[in-house]
């Protein structure tokens, strides 16, 4: 059993080609920054990849005017943990929609704020929560 799960696997990827995730940069470009790149690290007006920086941007760890991503910061945020004026999902906004949302206004399973909605979950607000379980945040 230990030779099936500890050393099988290193055999198998060692055989396997490596694919390596290739660069690209288009050549229009707009006020110096170019309008499409994709990669580890791009940054573009819509970029896609690793850690995309942009007006658009897509990918693991995305920081623009509208970012998508696992972790996303931005005017519009939409990932697992969002940092936004105004962000989706797991968010920290203004105004924050998801599964854990912490804002101003929040609405998730799991909400926390001075307006705090959860639907069938729990919220936690200052002026108002809404929720299966509600709770005062302060006093």
């Amino acid at each position: 059993m230990t030779l099936f799960v500890v050393l099988l696997p290193m055999v198998v990827r060692s055989a396997m080609p490596s694919y390596e995730f290739r660069s690209y940069e288009s050549s229009a470009h707009i006020a110096g920054v170019p309008l499409f790149a994709s990669g580890a690290s791009p940054v573009a007006i819509v970029a896609f990849g690793g850690r995309p920086r942009g007006v658009i941007a897509v990918g693991g760890i995305a920081f623009g005017v509208i970012a998508v991503g696992g972790v996303a910061g931005g005017g519009l945020a939409i990932g697992g943990i969002s940092l936004a004026f105004r962000s989706r999902r797991a968010g920290i906004g203004w105004q924050a929609a998801g599964g854990g949302a912490v804002g101003y206004r929040a609405f998730g399973g799991l909400a926390a704020g001075s307006y705090a909605y959860a639907g069938n979950g729990v919220a936690f607000g200052y002026h108002e929560a809404c929720g299966r379980q509600k709770e005062k945040l302060f006093g």
